[in-house]
């Protein structure tokens, strides 16, 4: 994948991210702001920027898991874009009162974010 992984701080709103591995993608992701609650089973939201590299159908899947057994709910956005073409989406998920991770995937392209409520 071109992989980029790092974490959100909600409590400063900070979110910082570095790519990891570097690959062939026909889109980049920009993680762009979150929306974050502090209780168990809240509903988040995180917008994101997708940029197409080339003419693409694809899906913008997220998946939010506290560990590998303890899953939370996800989201999932077909997009068609062509060339050039930016779309700003967002995605919702489910998350925990302590620190988890969400996954976002589109094509060729990961974001591993460790969230700290």
């Amino acid at each position: 994948y071109d992989y980029y992984s790092g974490s959100f701080d909600n409590s400063t709103g900070e979110i910082s991210l570095d790519r990891m591995y570097e690959a062939e993608s026909n889109v980049d992701i920009k993680v762009k702001s979150f929306k974050v609650g502090k209780e168990f089973n809240s509903v988040n939201s995180v917008t994101v920027e997708v940029t197409a590299k080339a003419d693409v159908d694809l899906r913008l899947k997220l998946d939010s898991r506290q560990s590998d057994d303890n899953l939370g709910a996800g989201d999932l956005k077909e997009l068609s874009m062509k060339k050039g073409e930016t779309q700003t989406v967002t995605l919702s998920f489910s998350g925990w009162q302590y620190s988890y991770w969400i996954y976002i995937k589109a094509d060729n392209t990961m974001v591993s974010l460790q969230i700290n409520p």
